[in-house]
């Protein structure tokens, strides 16, 4: 049976004769170790203790990248490249699991260019961009954060 490894920063009253914690040992985390528990239990409490902070980074460098793709189609194009930089995606206030992607804080002098992006006008048919954008991103999104996790979660296995 494997033994949990020893962390350089535990105190030594809080290993028995056989090198092993004792559940007394951290008060924080009472009941995760136990004598005679595989080393593979502070690898999952380690992901346990990491797994929050992951999340946040892997959606955020998701929603990055989706970000600076539409920036940059909507910077080639010749008609709405001045509106390229207020692309963005939020969250909500109220709901923090609801994400808001669009044109945020438009200048007055662009909020007809803005709804001729998305609805047209009498000279542009509807483009709706920001909708396709939406739509399209998730499962790009989706995809780079399951990538992402996989690697964040293979560091934490690998630096455990």
């Amino acid at each position: 049976m494997a033994s949990e490894p020893i962390a350089s920063d535990v105190p030594e009253s809080s290993l028995d004769a056989t090198g092993y914690k004792d559940a007394e040992s951290n008060d924080e985390f009472t009941g995760f170790y136990w004598t005679g528990i595989p080393s593979h239990i502070s690898f999952a409490n380690l992901l346990y203790l990491r797994f929050p902070s992951m999340v946040e980074g892997t959606v955020n460098k998701a929603l990055h990248a989706h970000v600076q793709e539409v920036q940059d189609r909507l910077s080639r194009d010749a008609q709405y490249y001045d509106l390229a930089p207020y692309y963005d995606v939020v969250q909500d206030e109220e709901e923090p699991d609801i994400l808001h992607s669009g044109l945020f804080d438009v200048p007055a002098h662009l909020q007809a260019k803005a709804q001729s992006l998305e609805y047209g006008d009498a000279t542009q048919p509807p483009q709706g961009l920001l909708r396709r954008a939406a739509l399209s991103g998730a499962t790009e999104i989706s995809d780079d954060v399951k990538a992402n996790m996989n690697w964040a979660m293979g560091e934490v296995v690998a630096s455990g």
